[in-house]
């Protein structure tokens, strides 16, 4: 039975067996060559609309009208579902039924391309929150708290000037004591006189940004005419200004996968790649990066960036989406390379999405001796490793210290999606490293901290499908909490003593494991309770079992 606010109804069935899982590339990659062709191949199948269509759920007709729209209900199989979901039944639902979600971490996905969407559900006192992403960038966090039940509304919708591809993500947040999420059906508006084909590729190609039209309401009025002016386009026809706009005591300098590195680096006539021109940027410069697909490949140079420029601690210099687009480096799956920050300061990174690399020296993004580095809504997939002991997402060594990783995406590597080392030939240690809000999901590892590692906080990440989650060893100062953690290995700590206490490797408290093993401690490691952990000091407000 499932309360929907205002009474119990029945489900249709207990459990949605989600989506098994991206296997782990866990073989020797044989032929590089193969799984880019394998890639290009890959074709989401098309979506069909549900039978039903009631004219009196959905968004508003001025916002369809004109227009093509399918309305996807929750069991279409166009609607991707990760985590743990379940049906209700109601008559209120469009068909009749719903699929929902209280647990944190759980993920529908749909890819599609057209000019609109709208997210159709339920609000009342039992309803949460939900995390939405577009084309990997998170969007906005929508609650469907109501103090009263109501079956049908736009929870959220949007409207965009033009039909492009779009992944819209919904995440649960697991909100206390209210977590549900429902979803009825995703209303997907095409363009004028045409129906919405399915993303064909398996990278979206996100060059223009879709346009906000408004909140959740129960008949939401549309922002846009039907008619809408067109957003601004990703890149603009090379109309060189004299010097590039300026921002505060830096300047603002565009880039756009049609710029050239000969240009001036105006918005008119934007930069090409990070290589060619960095070394033109100075303290306190921003550079705005449009929406589209780099393809920098440097046959035997091994790295695809590494910068020669640091900001100040009052001027840092800032690399970021241009607002609203996603731009997406691509590796191409060829030869090892990374983006390496070395011996650098005072650098931030924001919406970038990194993809199809074959990490070179430990992994795709290297940070060795740099200080005051912060990567923002950083999306990593789909880059090819074969070491789980060597290929990583994101490579932390060598002495760096004060570096943010903060609500970002690293998925799928057969080594860790962090890992903080000393470095090569036994560099020093670093220090002050936080990784915050983030998904670390499908890899090896999730966290391998060690290494004399001093200071760092592990705090509010979902750490799911990894096989170990956080692996912790020859560390002081290391804080873990408030994290979902999913995966055949918790938290796996190898104190400077095999014996209690622990507390100088970790202080660990208010995290929800589920997992077999929810602690290991110890080389080779030995499993223990959470009464057993507790012994350390260890511990406090956790809960092991589902999450």
């Amino acid at each position: 039975m499932f309360w929907d606010g205002t009474q119990w109804v029945d489900q249709r069935a207990p459990n949605h067996s989600p989506r098994k899982p991206r296997g782990r590339i866990s073989e020797r990659v044989t032929a590089v060559a193969a799984i880019a062709v394998a890639a290009a191949a890959a074709i989401v199948p098309a979506f069909t609309a549900s039978a039903v269509e009631p004219s009196s759920l959905g968004p508003s007709p001025q916002w369809t009208s004109g227009y093509e729209v399918h309305r996807l209900q929750e069991d279409n199989p166009s609607l991707s579902y990760s985590g743990s979901w379940k049906t209700a039944q109601y008559g209120g639902y469009a068909g009749g039924a719903a699929r929902y979600s209280g647990t944190a971490g759980s993920r529908l996905t749909l890819k599609f391309q057209g000019t609109g969407y709208a997210w159709v559900g339920p609000v009342g006192p039992t309803r949460g929150s939900a995390k939405l992403y577009l084309n990997g960038r998170y969007l906005r966090t929508v609650s469907t708290y109501a103090s009263r039940f109501s079956a049908s509304k736009v929870l959220q919708s949007m409207s965009f000037a033009t039909e492009r591809t779009i992944t819209l993500s919904i995440d649960v947040v697991g909100t206390h004591s209210h977590p549900n999420v429902a979803v009825d059906m995703i209303v997907v508006r095409g363009k004028k006189k045409a129906t919405p084909s399915v993303v064909s590729t398996p990278t979206p190609d996100p060059t223009q940004a879709p346009t906000p039209d408004g909140t959740a309401a129960p008949t939401p009025a549309p922002t846009h005419a039907p008619t809408p002016a067109p957003t601004p386009a990703p890149t603009h026809a090379p109309t060189p200004a004299p010097t590039p706009a300026t921002n505060g005591t830096g300047r603002t300098l565009y880039m756009s996968p049609t710029g050239s590195d000969t240009a001036n680096g105006s918005e008119g006539a934007p930069f090409r790649s990070l290589r060619e021109w960095e070394g033109a940027l100075r303290p306190g410069d921003t550079v705005l990066v449009r929406g589209g697909t780099y393809r920098d490949r440097y046959a035997g140079a091994g790295s695809t960036w590494v910068p020669k420029v640091s900001g100040t601690s009052t001027e840092p210099i800032t690399i970021k989406a241009y607002p609203g687009e996603q731009p997406i480096f691509d590796g191409g799956l060829t030869i090892p390379q990374s983006f390496v920050l070395s011996g650098v300061s005072n650098l931030a990174f924001d919406g970038l999405a990194f993809t199809r690399y074959v990490p070179r020296g430990n992994g795709s993004f290297i940070i060795s001796a740099s200080h005051n580095v912060t990567l923002r809504h950083i999306s990593m997939y789909g880059n090819v490793g074969v070491d789980r002991d060597h290929d990583h997402q994101i490579y932390i060594a060598n002495g760096s210290s004060n570096i943010l990783i903060d609500r970002s995406d690293l998925d799928g590597i057969a080594g860790a999606a962090v890992q903080v080392a000393a470095g090569s030939g036994g560099g020093s240690a670093s220090s002050k490293i936080t990784v915050s809000n983030s998904r670390l999901t499908n890899s090896g590892w999730g966290v391998i901290a060690t290494s004399n590692l001093s200071g760092a906080r592990f705090e509010n990440n979902v750490i799911d499908d990894n096989q170990t989650a956080f692996k912790i060893a020859n560390t002081t100062g290391v804080v873990v909490t408030g994290n979902i953690i999913r995966g055949p290995i918790g938290i796996w700590v190898q104190p400077p003593s095999m014996t209690p206490p622990v507390d100088a490797t970790i202080t660990e408290n208010n995290d929800c494991i589920d997992s077999p093993m929810p602690f290991k401690v110890g080389w080779p490691g030995t499993s223990w309770t959470l009464a057993e952990w507790k012994t350390t000091g260890q511990g406090a407000g956790d809960t092991i079992g589902s999450c």
